[in-house]
């Protein structure tokens, strides 16, 4: 049987579930983020995580949250914290300055075609049919006017705006709690319900049946390495300006999360 990608999220959520189950302490003691980091400059690009950066440039003071693994999300937050400047960032420095930024731009907005049945599988689950018809709508005119997903004339000239969604917003739709953060290798905060979430992506990827598993995985970890490229400085910024910067990426990621399922209910 094929390996997952995301063989290492398994293993996360397995012992975070098993940790829940122990005597930890019911509110974190970490103090709430202090300041808002600055908005960083984005390249023109089509941007899945447009709006995640805009929640973390304004993310708030939340109350108390529950986080019985806050060791090991310091840890791993650390981890991630270490590689971005040891590995990640001299990595994307030298790709970007090999690839010039518009052809960067363009494979990003390939990388976000791709993701395209994602987004229509679970608008459909959720019941947005018209949002469904507009992701198909924009991944039959992109994938084909756009050359693959390298331009957007669905945006560009029609002005189809892409309509986020994704399993982990899905659950919370129908009334799956977030449980509780959890810092995944490499990938970043996140919290029970979309670590989960994220499993059912691998089999409503198309790349996953029509390539072997190395090509996906290159294919994957290609399109995390050049949004890095074009994104990574923001990370330095808004934890620059954090008073202590895993409080503040988990709360601004568990705020945005919040707001996501609730726009998937119609709420405000």
């Amino acid at each position: 049987m094929r390996t997952l990608r995301l063989w290492p999220l398994i293993a996360v959520v397995c012992c975070a579930a098993c940790a829940h189950g122990r005597n930890a302490p019911k509110q974190d003691g970490d103090p709430p983020p202090q300041a808002s980091a600055p908005k960083a400059e984005t390249p023109k690009a089509d941007s899945e995580f447009d709006q995640f950066d805009k929640e973390f440039g304004q993310a708030t003071a939340r109350p108390a949250t529950r986080d019985p693994l806050r060791g090991y999300n310091r840890f791993m937050f650390n981890v991630n914290d270490k590689f971005y400047f040891w590995v990640g960032k001299p990595l994307t420095k030298g790709y970007s300055f090999i690839i010039p930024q518009v052809a960067r731009v363009a494979v990003g907005r390939a990388f976000i075609n791709l993701k395209a049945p994602v987004r229509i599988v679970n608008n459909a689950l959720t019941g947005h049919f018209k949002a469904t018809g507009t992701e198909l709508t924009r991944l039959l005119t992109n994938s084909t006017l756009g050359l693959g997903g390298l331009f957007d004339p669905a945006y560009s000239w029609f002005h189809i705006k892409q309509v986020e969604a994704d399993f982990g917003q899905t659950l919370g739709h129908y009334g799956v709690g977030p449980g509780f953060p959890v810092v995944l290798p490499l990938l970043g905060p996140s919290d029970v319900r979309d670590g989960l979430g994220l499993l059912p992506e691998n089999f409503v990827n198309p790349v996953y049946w029509v390539a072997s598993y190395p090509d996906y995985l290159y294919t994957t970890i290609g399109g995390d390495f050049n949004y890095l490229s074009l994104h990574g400085d923001e990370y330095e910024k808004y934890k620059k300006d954090a008073v202590d910067p895993y409080t503040y990426f988990r709360d601004a990621y568990l705020e945005y999360r919040e707001k996501r399922v609730k726009e998937s209910r119609g709420e405000k």
